[in-house]
């Protein structure tokens, strides 16, 4: 088998180890996607068991390269509420708004100020990406 006609098989099984290890899928169901992919039952306990052997190292490197992507971090923020009650064109607005500003290294190390002022709705639809990010990322803290 040449190395071009192996490429897909392999890459197939990194998505594999990758997923099973990053979200932490349960044996049997890693041996079942295996057995899905033809694989004879011997070959399905040694794959699976390489894997729950290396976990830790798989998922420690699978850390090192999703920080590798980009260097800048998040070093501290901030947030204010602002309660708006009218303007000059609006007698009664009642509109709340939070501002929120981020300090963040970049990749030469430099602080760099963000700042966002946010709806209530923009502000649920942020919290519920920070809370999707944080359950993806979950697995690969443990």
């Amino acid at each position: 088998m040449n190395n071009e006609s192996s490429q897909p098989t392999i890459n197939a099984y990194k998505r594999l180890v990758t997923r099973s290890v990053g979200s932490d899928l349960p044996k049997p169901k890693l041996e079942a996607e295996l057995k899905a992919l033809k694989l004879k039952d011997a070959e399905v306990t040694q794959f699976s068991e390489a894997i729950s052997v290396r976990s830790f190292e798989i998922r420690e490197q699978l850390i090192r390269n999703a920080s590798s992507i980009t260097k800048t971090h998040l070093t501290d923020f901030d947030w204010k509420l602002n309660l708006s009650l009218g303007s000059d064109k609006v007698s009664n607005l009642r509109e709340v708004n939070l501002r929120v500003n981020f300090t963040v290294h970049n990749e030469s190390g430099k602080p760099e100020n963000i700042s966002l002022e946010l709806k209530k709705d923009e502000l649920d639809t942020l919290i519920a990406s920070l809370l999707q990010a944080n359950k993806s990322l979950q697995p690969l803290r443990n």
